[in-house]
């Protein structure tokens, strides 16, 4: 009877030691950066998600989040940890004051699939400009 208790004494303080923040843990805030070829900075940067192409999704779950506005060339977000997809275009203010469209196709198909397993992750995407 002793060792029966020793031994479920010792499970539970093993599983108590693993789970730290029960339901803490599971996310990673993200910081995209958004950059031009030129150098250019990006005043604000528009996604529109309801566009087919357009995407950050989750391999795992096939969840899918709506890219918020970045604003000086950024954005945070907070997904679920696990391996993502991503691809849109939009509309980028630039601080000349003038606008183009963008692509980002750095991270659309499962060979360049971005891993965001951390808490904190930021991620830098490369833009293309459409003519």
């Amino acid at each position: 009877m002793r060792r029966i208790l020793i031994i479920l004494t010792g499970a539970l303080a093993l599983l108590t030691s693993c789970v730290k923040n029960p339901g803490q843990d599971i996310y990673c805030e993200v910081t995209v950066e958004a950059v031009l070829p030129s150098g250019q900075d990006i005043v604000a940067l528009k996604i529109d998600n309801a566009q087919p192409g357009n995407y950050f999704r989750d391999l795992n779950t096939g969840q899918e989040y709506d890219i918020p506005i970045f604003v000086d060339g950024k954005c945070r977000m907070k997904v679920l940890k696990g391996v993502y997809l991503v691809s849109f275009d939009g509309l980028a203010a630039l601080a000349d004051g003038s606008a183009c469209r963008v692509r980002s196709a750095e991270y659309s198909t499962s060979l360049n699939a971005v891993n965001l397993v951390d808490d904190r992750a930021e991620l830098l995407i490369h833009l293309i400009v459409l003519q």
